[in-house]
């Protein structure tokens, strides 16, 4: 599996990222007393929001890693942005988004999922 460029950041800005949990559930009404309530499935992937500050030379790393390594589908391991120490495989859910960040900066808002 393919890791994340070591030539690109390897944190992500504090502001804005998260992480949302599965909705694994499915409840079903009843037609007295509580809802009944199963998982859907053993696992489940986890959503991940997050936005990094590229160079303009990072951004055009990144574009490679993204469109040509990955061909845009491919999950790959990158350091977890919530523990310093581990590692997370993650697949990107949809196109990254490009906005200014800065003089010769960008901001890469990334909408991912958290596959391990």
């Amino acid at each position: 599996m393919t890791d994340w460029p070591d030539t690109l950041p390897q944190r992500f800005l504090r502001n804005g990222l998260s992480e949302t949990l599965a909705d694994n559930v499915i409840r079903s009404q009843v037609d007295r007393g509580p809802a009944k309530v199963r998982r859907r499935t053993i696992s489940n992937v986890r959503q991940l929001s997050a936005s990094m500050r590229m160079s303009h030379a990072e951004w055009s790393t990144f574009l490679t890693f993204y469109m040509d390594i990955l061909k845009q589908t491919l999950p790959f391991n990158m350091p977890d942005p919530f523990d310093e120490n581990a590692t997370i495989t993650v697949r990107f859910v949809s196109v990254p988004r490009k906005t200014y960040f800065s003089p010769g900066a960008v901001r890469v808002d990334m909408s991912l999922e958290i596959m391990s």
